[in-house]
């Protein structure tokens, strides 16, 4: 009997390459396979300057387990890196820097160290800086820089409501500069002791934060999720860094807590959809075409069950059609999203569960579990632990080319929005511009699961139809060379 060997070409393209079509063999086990090449005539811009929003969420503590080498050793930091450039590929957005331990995200210890120093403390950032340093270099500069200092437990109610007596936060405690660290209780926030506590901390980071081009709009503090932040709490990081903004992983959405911006949302409740541009809305404030992409707010999904169906069906689990995965980007926009977030890149398996499986340490610490919120409730990780880091799998890999197709889809949008540029392009070029970009929502809608109320539905065939039916590879094709052909008319 034969078998069957799944092998992944990526070709990174230069920028110089002629379009056109480009022939080679790839040998594989003595034999000779051909690969055919099709180059597209336009360029997408480098993952840094993507504008469909990525928030993978990076692991150290997990790459440190799977790999059992210490925590910040110079082994761990290289791990890191691995983690990171595959992340690159796809322009992430976000970067965690956690202040206290024990938090959803499953870290034993903070970024920033405690260093008692007569009555007061001394800070050791090495850690924090050695990590956004290394974010920097292998993936660009971060939109979001989130600074873990909040959860649940340390100060707030279930979207606003009274909630349990908070718990003093704990975090890492040093001897000395790079000494191994141990776990120190801190207070509690906004009482006696907290603002004197935390504001050399913040101050400390906003100026480590400038020295490398990053400003306050990047600075951020959270995770505020479905419980949310006393207004004591609030009041107190008001008045000790009135320049941060909130973030909120979410069912609902919010654009301010307590009297505080929210400076990046993802949520589950109200995405809204991808609307059909055939049909005419049923309320006067709803749209058949939305230009994505656009808004000031930083508001995107979060694609676990519930809400994230209307986006996406079935969410993005590990287990999701790939479709899920090539469209996820494309669908969000169209739904007048920025992007997607709170998604796993490498929350590994690292732990022994009660039936001897495997379990990731998303809310291993149970005073910090967040239920249905749990990153876990999406996909844990798009990337799988190879022998020396980090590798890309099949569902990144479809992640990563329907995220470029978005790119594609976003920039002819834009030429379309502004009148100047539409000018140029003649209403014939900006009208065959529409109508591919609808035919590109019409397959979409086609693609989702049949609804168990309507199994003969013709107008939803699934995930299975999209990839062996839909004619994806000539709707991509036409997609990019629609592309060359706004931009060649935009420098004309």
């Amino acid at each position: 009997e034969g078998t069957t060997h799944p092998v992944w070409v990526t070709v990174n393209v230069p920028k110089t390459a002629a379009a056109g079509e480009y022939e080679a063999a790839l040998t594989v086990a003595g034999r000779k396979i051909p690969v055919v090449l099709t180059v597209s005539p336009w360029t997408l811009p480098d993952p840094p300057a993507y504008r469909v929003h990525v928030g993978l969420v990076q692991s150290p503590e997990s790459v440190a387990l799977y790999y059992n080498v210490p925590l910040w050793s110079d082994k761990h930091f290289e791990l890191i890196g691995k983690s990171f450039d595959q992340m690159a590929k796809v322009g992430n957005k976000t970067i965690f820097i956690p202040l206290i331990c024990h938090t959803n995200f499953g870290n034993a210890e903070t970024m920033v160290r405690w260093i008692k120093d007569g009555d007061g403390y001394k800070h050791d950032f090495s850690v924090a800086e050695k990590y956004l340093d290394l974010y920097i270099e292998r993936i660009g500069k971060p939109d979001v820089v989130c600074l873990y200092v909040w959860e649940p437990f340390s100060g707030g109610g279930y979207f606003g409501r009274k909630g349990k007596k908070p718990k003093p936060i704990q975090v890492s405690q040093v001897e000395k500069l790079g000494g191994r660290a141990t776990v120190m209780t801190g207070p509690v926030h906004a009482r006696e002791g907290s603002e004197a506590f935390w504001k050399p901390v913040f101050d400390g980071l906003r100026e480590r934060l400038k020295a490398r081009g990053l400003g306050d709009e990047n600075f951020m503090i959270g995770i505020a999720g479905d419980s949310r932040p006393s207004k004591e709490v609030s009041a107190m990081f008001r008045k000790i860094v009135p320049y941060a903004r909130w973030v909120l992983h979410s069912h609902g959405k919010a654009t301010t807590l307590n009297g505080v911006a929210v400076g990046y949302c993802s949520h589950v409740w109200g995405v809204g959809s991808v609307p059909d541009p055939d049909k005419k809305p049923d309320r006067a404030w709803k749209k058949n075409y939305c230009y994505g992409s656009r808004g000031k707010f930083l508001r995107t999904v979060f694609p676990r069950y519930g809400g994230g169906n209307f986006i996406v069906n079935p969410p993005l689990w590990s287990s999701a059609p790939l479709g899920v995965y090539r469209n996820i980007s494309e669908a969000t926009i169209a739904a007048d999203l920025r992007g997607f977030g709170r998604v796993g890149a490498d929350f590994w398996g690292v732990l022994k569960s009660a039936r001897g499986g495997r379990k990731t340490i998303v809310a291993r610490y149970p005073i910090s579990s967040w239920k249905q919120l749990n990153l876990t409730a999406s996909t844990a990780s798009v990337l799988s632990p190879g022998p020396d880091g980090a590798l890309s799998t099949v569902r990144f890999e479809m992640m990563r080319e329907g995220l470029q197709e978005a790119e594609a889809k976003v920039f002819i949008e834009r030429a379309l929005l502004d009148k100047a540029t539409r000018a140029k392009l003649g209403e014939d070029l900006a009208g065959k511009c529409d109508e591919l970009l609808k035919e590109r929502l019409r397959v979409f809608l086609k693609s989702k699961p049949p609804d168990r109320r309507k199994p003969n539905d013709p107008k939803r065939k699934g995930w299975e139809w999209f990839a062996a039916e839909s004619g994806w590879p000539k709707r991509t094709a036409q997609l990019y060379e629609m592309a060359a052909k706004v931009a060649a008319r935009m420098t004309q």
